[in-house]
C-alpha cells in the first residue's frame, strides 16, 4: 500500500490585515508607473511604423505584411507586455481597494453607521388574495 503524505495543519488567519493605506497607495503608484510605461512603449511602436513606411515608401501599412511584422516585432512585443503589466497592475490596485475597504472590522464599522443614519420605515402590509377588489382611489 502506498503512503501518502499527510497535509500540513493550517496555521490560523491572522487577525491583523495587511491591506494598509499604504499598500493601497503603492499600487496605486506601480499602475501610474505601468500605464506611462506602456503609454511610452505604444508611442515608440507607432514611431517605428512610420519608420518602416518612410522606409518603404508607402503611405498605408498592410499589417499582415512579413517584411512589416519582421520590422516592429520586438517594439510590439515590449507594447504588448507593457499593456499586460498595467492590467495586472490595475487588477491588484483594485483587489488591494476591496481589502482594505472589506475588511470584517472596517465593514462592521460602516454598517454600523450605515444602521446609525437610516430612518425607521414601517413596513408595507403583504398583499392578500383578496385585495385586487380593493382600489387604491
Amino acid at each position: 500500500m502506498k503512503k501518502v503524505a499527510a497535509k500540513p495543519k493550517r496555521l490560523p488567519r491572522p487577525r491583523v490585515t495587511r491591506w494598509t493605506r499604504e499598500v493601497v497607495s503603492e499600487r496605486a503608484l506601480d499602475l501610474y508607473a505601468c500605464e506611462r510605461v506602456a503609454e511610452h512603449a505604444h508611442a515608440r511602436a507607432i514611431e517605428k511604423c512610420n519608420q518602416f513606411k518612410e522606409k518603404v515608401g508607402v503611405e498605408r501599412v498592410d499589417h499582415n505584411d512579413p517584411s512589416f511584422r519582421r520590422y516592429t516585432a520586438r517594439t510590439w512585443a515590449t507594447y504588448v507586455e507593457a499593456r499586460h503589466q498595467a492590467n495586472l497592475a490595475k487588477r491588484r490596485l483594485t483587489t488591494a481597494c476591496r481589502n482594505h475597504l472589506c475588511t470584517p472590522v472596517r465593514a462592521d464599522k460602516v454598517l454600523a453607521r450605515m444602521l446609525k443614519k437610516s430612518k425607521p420605515v414601517a413596513p408595507k402590509p403583504v398583499p392578500q388574495a383578496d385585495d385586487w377588489l380593493v382600489t387604491p382611489f
